[in-house]
């Protein structure tokens, strides 16, 4: 009698340490942030789409969907939430913050950015002193049938997957240029 609790007991703290193990690689997938003025009839419309694209590099992210709200963006991202940002170019000066990005320099080169779009995309580190480009656009040639807005894509620093952030911004940032 006493054995079979042992291997009852056993049994149960081995299915909680899988179960806590499931529960950690799930918090390693990368997370995008999207956020839209559209009406909420096209999030799923625009989720598919991203969905499609991101399925193509492998990476099978969280994608959650918000209203472009200046509010909710700031605390999103000052809580360090997500790993990839999409947003409306309307709060790019709210995204856009060289302390809280990564730079995306080795994604593209600043020739390839108009001089008339360079305002929104770089950033002088007041840290370091140097400029970088913190965000690329991104959604023009993705969404046609959804919307014209334009949106812009960055990739919060430090998180536990920095090269499938790269990765993974660079597919949706070429699949903004076909």
């Amino acid at each position: 009698m006493k054995n079979s609790k042992q291997w009852l007991l056993l049994t149960v703290l081995a299915l909680i340490w899988l179960i806590a193990a499931c529960n950690e690689e799930n918090d390693e997938a990368l997370t995008i942030m999207m956020f839209s003025s559209l009406p909420h009839d096209f999030h799923d419309q625009m989720m598919m789409e991203l969905e499609d694209i991101v399925n193509e590099s492998g990476y099978h992210p969280n994608i959650k969907m918000f209203d472009a709200s200046h509010e909710k963006l700031f605390i999103e991202m000052a809580a360090g939430d997500g790993d990839i940002y999409i947003v409306e170019e309307s709060l790019a000066d709210l995204m856009i913050d060289p302390v809280i990005l990564e730079p995306l320099d080795k994604l593209i080169d600043f020739k390839d950015v108009s001089e008339e779009e360079q305002p929104f995309f770089k950033r002088m580190n007041e840290t370091t002193g140097e400029t970088h480009i913190y965000a690329l656009p991104f959604g023009e040639n993705v969404f046609p049938e959804i919307t014209t807005d334009n949106y812009m894509i960055a990739l919060m620093k430090e998180r536990s997957d920095e090269a499938g952030g790269f990765q993974l911004v660079s597919q949706l940032y070429e699949s903004n240029q076909e």
